[in-house]
């Protein structure tokens, strides 16, 4: 099972680094995250292929908040 690292900016997640599951989150990670007041959105993605247990490189990728409006 492999780990992917989800890093976000702004919002009520702004400045965290979550580290998921491919059971909680498959790859590719999702374009949009739904939270209160607004939304994150998949900016950047890894363009690595899938990494084999216990490595130390993780895919990633990068979401960056959009209030509602």
């Amino acid at each position: 099972m492999e780990d992917f690292l989800m890093r976000f900016f702004g919002g009520t997640l702004g400045g965290a680094d979550v580290i998921v599951t491919e059971q909680q989150f498959p790859w590719p990670l999702p374009g949009i995250i739904p939270d209160i007041g607004g939304h994150y959105f998949k900016k950047s993605e890894s363009d690595l292929p899938p990494q084999n247990p216990g490595s130390h490189i993780m895919r990633s990728a990068e979401y960056h908040w959009c209030a509602a409006t």
